[in-house]
């Protein structure tokens, strides 16, 4: 066809050697020329993983035209934009949790939009009033449950231990399998 082929391939920093390969060969095959690979990966995340990341670096030099896009933090600016956004505030009414969301992620797109989440999903912090069909928060209450500052891993833990109960007894389960199970 006319069409170019998009192949989106997300949180790379984690792919194995095999799949890195695979896509390095797809990337130098000229019967696909007109694939468009789009490889998203944290670089703070490749110091750890050497092998994927000279896979990762080698691919640029495969193709003939590579457009680096890093993606920056968030301005607080942006994150107030977000938050109106998200609960139908005004932009001063939204400034106040878009500066605790902002301290607490440090403008990382991802978490920030994974924070917002979480506290929604807190009725003491942001809740929706069905009689006055709007969002509330508790600025008091985003203050001082507010611990992603002080680790990313907490917040991770507390949207874990928000999960059911059954969903929980698996995945404990699961974390002794290994890389891969089964589910049969």
């Amino acid at each position: 066809g006319e069409w170019p082929l998009v192949v989106a391939l997300d949180d790379c920093q984690w792919a194995d050697e095999d799949t890195m390969e695979l896509v390095e060969a797809c990337v130098r095959e000229q019967e696909l020329r007109r694939v468009c690979f789009v490889l998203v990966f944290r670089t703070s995340a490749l110091d750890a993983m050497r092998p994927i990341q000279l896979r990762l670096t080698s691919i640029p030099r495969l193709s003939r035209r590579v457009l680096d896009v890093p993606v920056r933090p968030l301005s607080i600016e942006h994150i107030t934009s977000m938050v109106s956004d998200v609960f139908h505030w005004e932009a001063e009414e939204a400034a106040a949790v878009a500066e605790i969301v902002f301290r607490n992620t440090l403008g990382n797109p991802h978490f920030a939009f994974m924070y917002l989440k979480f506290v929604s999903g807190s009725p003491n912090m942001v809740w929706f009033d069905k009689h006055e069909a709007r969002w509330r928060t508790s600025l008091t209450a985003l203050r001082t449950e507010a611990f992603v500052e002080d680790s990313i891993v907490e917040f991770l833990l507390a949207t874990i231990q928000r999960l059911p109960e059954d969903t929980l007894k698996v995945m404990r389960v699961l974390c002794h399998v290994g890389r891969e199970c089964s589910m049969e």
